[in-house]
């Protein structure tokens, strides 16, 4: 049930008397709830599990019963109940979970990311149900929970525009929204047009300053959170290929010609960016998406079904 998310794993026999998981999930276009209680468990996702899966959401977390510890970017965390943990599901981490309680918020990046100053850093951030933003997330997620299926599907795009506003102003004036409602409709604006141009070689500072009318000075400053603009167009792109490189309907495509297609037209520069971004190279990834491919249908993740207001088959239960 979690594969297209995690790869999990049982604890030691020892530790070990009677494994159980249930999970629920209600799909809201491009976004996804879920209730989890489970047995204890090691979960990771791997830069093998971000190849397979081609998950690009970043999720909310908050901890109902049980905890979990792990590691993500060499950076130990731990969340306890009540404590929202945020994470990027492009990145890798992996942790131990005693027997829990889970509500999972899977928010598009395209939603959350333009909210936050500083994307780069969310990623492994606790807000502790000690603080007031942390009672707010944690409470906030469970009331969208309780009263989703009463919505409908417009209502609840409405709301989840909300949530994601909460998220990031939960998140702090370090990582949260932008100072002004004006700069942040301007970021995204000019956010929107780069992530549509990616393919054009002529993208850079000084075209997109021209366009907005825009000092270098501004879109540095803008930009600054990612690294600089340039920063952010290579990872946009390096994202674009991993994309492409991870599809099945791609796999007829050489990668030099993906790389080349998204403005990388030096093969080994193209290859060490890569695999700083993602841990992995492009053809570890590849291999890896494919291999999942083959696999038989009940251990590949199904195709997402249509948006639906309603609990997915009520439960999945395996004990």
């Amino acid at each position: 049930m979690l594969a297209p998310v995690y790869d999990v794993s049982r604890p030691s026999a020892a530790e070990l008397i009677r494994f159980h998981a249930q999970l629920t999930a209600m799909h809201l276009g491009p976004a996804l709830i879920s209730y989890a209680v489970a047995a204890a468990q090691h979960c990771q996702r791997s830069s093998t599990t971000i190849a397979r899966s081609q998950v690009d959401h970043l999720m909310a977390h908050t901890c109902l019963e049980g905890g979990y510890h792990g590691v993500t970017d060499g950076r130990a965390f731990q969340v306890s109940p009540g404590d929202v943990g945020i994470f990027d599901l492009s990145r890798t981490w992996h942790a131990t979970c005693k027997p829990f309680r889970h509500l999972s918020l899977l928010l598009p990046r395209t939603l959350l990311e333009p909210l936050l100053t500083r994307p780069d850093r969310a990623h492994g951030t606790v807000l502790s149900g000690a603080t007031p933003a942390g009672r707010l997330l944690c409470e906030h997620l469970q009331s969208l929970w309780r009263n989703l299926p009463q919505l409908t599907q417009d209502d609840a795009q409405r709301v989840l525009l909300g949530s994601a506003s909460l998220i990031a102003g939960c998140l702090g004036p370090t990582q949260g929204a932008h100072e002004s409602p004006v700069r942040a409709a301007s970021f995204a604006r000019i956010r929107r047009y780069v992530d549509t141009n990616l393919t054009r070689p002529d993208l850079n500072a000084e075209q997109v300053c021209d366009r907005f009318g825009l000092s270098r000075s501004t879109l540095f400053r803008l930009f600054a959170p990612f690294g600089g603009f340039a920063h952010y167009v290579r990872d946009q792109r390096l994202r674009a290929c991993f994309r492409d490189i991870a599809s099945p309907a791609q796999a007829h495509r050489r990668i030099s010609d993906i790389a080349e297609h998204w403005c990388f037209n030096n093969e080994a520069v193209f290859s060490r960016a890569f695999r700083r971004l993602f841990d992995a190279s492009p053809r570890d990834v590849r291999q890896a998406a494919l291999a999942w491919a083959t696999l038989p249908e009940h251990y590949a993740p199904r195709s997402a079904p249509a948006p639906s207001m309603t609990p997915l088959d009520t439960a999945a239960r395996m004990s």
